[in-house]
């Protein structure tokens, strides 16, 4: 019986891999993994990795306040609010910022992301019964709602065979909305739902949203999420326009940024970060959070290796930040296919700070490229930051990065006697 169990288990874990997930070898072992009980037996799933929390959170009070309101409408027909960004400008923070709000003000809360919403109704509705500390509810009812038709598959198709009739199974599946409705008759407590990646969600994950953010199922449900800028495009094309007002997330102001490096700073080491060493990195750091994040590291790690953060150790943080900004930017250029496709984009931003997007199409399209396919990449890259329609290179020493490689670039081909 151990041994069959362990296949049926082993060939669940391998459905959620394959749909996306990261499953683990079922055992009897559960310390860093949560346990996920579904009718169809219990299934190990290794959590996805989030992002650490910020040594201290600063800024964000208008954002703070839009979710608040968002939260006191209670509302589960009010829609999603949604956090738009550029990878690095802090959306995950605030979301666990948001999530921790909720849990003081006495919600529930679940975090998801998009995988979470791929593992099926079953595991997922037992999820939300959790979060509300409705267990046994959820397993009862989990047990007892009605199923409807699922997916259809051929004994000739899963066996290879060629002669003989072929036999149609049917697979029936509870639904979520049948087991939301089921479950609303129990007197469930509100629930906030946070997902984060919004941008990678499927068609199945869509179809799940729709069930808890419209509301049909009577249960006190309320969804937050977080994405790149293009988040909104992507839930559109899956049929969900029920949103509150986008959050678009930029850098903080720069007194949100110097704070961040006193008060970081002394949450990491219990010292003191003297004025001007704040100043200074608040600078290189451009109020990016990312960022703020590299050069605060360096920070941290100076002060472990030399007690304090003077002299020499001041340029060992700043030469760490630097080096984690360098990456950074590295990263969004490789993501778009480097110099070679960005240039004609970059061209377009050496002389203006910001274009509408039609502009940067047409110029492209001018140039024999599809503008709309290359603008479409480096938005959801972070090549460009796009905010109420308008799109710029976001951050000043990105745009002197790109500009430099740019340049560096241009040269060899001359060089080489392409130009």
């Amino acid at each position: 019986m151990a041994s069959r169990n362990q296949e049926r288990l082993d060939g669940v874990a391998g459905e959620i891999a394959a749909q996306g997930g990261e499953a683990l070898a079922v055992s009897t072992d559960i310390s860093g993994i949560q346990r996920r009980r579904g009718v169809e037996g219990t299934v190990m799933v290794k959590r996805p990795t989030e992002r650490g929390a910020p040594l201290h959170f600063a800024g964000r009070e208008l954002e703070l306040a839009l979710f608040q309101n968002f939260l006191e409408s209670a509302d589960p027909r009010a829609g999603i609010l949604l956090v738009t960004g550029m990878p690095g400008v802090g959306k995950s923070q605030l979301l666990h910022r948001f999530e921790a709000n909720s849990r003081a003000a006495g919600l529930a809360v679940l975090s998801l992301n998009t995988a979470d919403l791929a593992i099926g109704d079953s595991q997922l509705f037992m999820q939300i019964a959790h979060a509300m500390g409705m267990d046994d509810a959820g397993a009862r009812i989990a047990d007892k709602a009605p199923k409807q038709s699922g997916r259809r598959w051929s004994l000739k198709a899963l066996v290879g065979t060629s002669y003989g009739e072929t036999t149609e199974h049917v697979r029936e599946e509870r639904t979520l909305n049948a087991m939301m409705t089921m479950l609303s008759r129990e007197g469930p407590p509100r629930l906030l739902v946070a997902i984060d990646e919004l941008q990678n969600i499927d068609e199945d994950g869509a179809t799940r949203l729709r069930v808890l953010h419209e509301g049909e199922h009577g249960c006190p449900v309320q969804v937050i999420g977080a994405g790149l800028q293009h988040t909104l495009d992507v839930l559109r094309q899956h049929g969900i326009s029920r949103t509150a007002a986008p959050i678009e997330l930029g850098p903080l102001a720069r007194p949100e940024t110097y704070e961040a490096f006193v008060e970081g700073y002394s949450a990491g080491t219990g010292a003191k970060l003297a004025d001007e060493v704040a100043e200074r990195m608040a600078e290189r750091s451009q109020n990016f959070p990312q960022h703020i994040t590299g050069y605060l590291q360096g920070a941290v790690a100076a002060f472990e290796k030399h007690g304090d953060v003077v002299g020499d150790a001041i340029e060992e943080a700043v030469a760490h930040g630097d080096r984690i900004r360098r990456q950074y930017y590295d990263h969004r250029l490789d993501a778009v296919g480097g110099i070679p496709q960005a240039l004609p984009l970059i061209e377009l931003f050496e002389h203006r700070a910001e274009m509408s997007r039609t502009g940067i199409e047409a110029a492209l399209n001018d140039k024999g490229i599809d503008g709309a396919e290359m603008v479409s990449a480096a938005i959801r890259h972070g090549l460009l930051t796009q905010r109420r329609g308008i799109l710029s290179i976001g951050i000043p020493s990105f745009r002197s990065y790109l500009q430099d490689e740019s340049k560096t670039y241009r040269k060899v081909l001359r060089r080489e006697g392409h130009q």
